[in-house]
């Protein structure tokens, strides 16, 4: 799904230049969806993130946003973990990111 649009928040124009669904989890007449968002704000500034939205179908077959506080079921969403890392390999874990060389997410351990 892509979606182009113009929103306006506290700090002032945002232009959304695109939206992916990555995740789309059926829910009864409901779709969980974890999106990507991507948009330029008014001074410019490219911005990117993700967002948890519960969408439903209308009478028409269309997809709408819909509840604006979204409850995860138990077992909805299971988050892959690449390594735990000791917190010292912070540097490591960055370079990782970058790279794109993980499948997952990379936790610090504390301690």
């Amino acid at each position: 799904m892509s979606a182009a649009g113009q929103r306006r928040g506290r700090g002032g124009d945002l232009q959304i230049t695109g939206e992916t669904v990555l995740v789309a989890i059926p829910r009864g007449d409901e779709q969980l969806r974890l999106v990507h968002t991507e948009g330029r704000t008014g001074q410019g500034k490219d911005v990117a993130w993700h967002s948890l939205r519960v969408f439903w179908c209308d009478g028409a077959g269309v997809w709408r946003p819909g509840k604006a506080r979204v409850t995860i079921r138990a077992g909805e969403l299971k988050v892959r973990i690449d390594e735990v890392l000791p917190l010292e390999a912070v540097n490591e874990a960055f370079d990782r990111l970058q790279d794109r060389r993980v499948t997952g997410k990379l936790l610090l351990a504390l301690s």
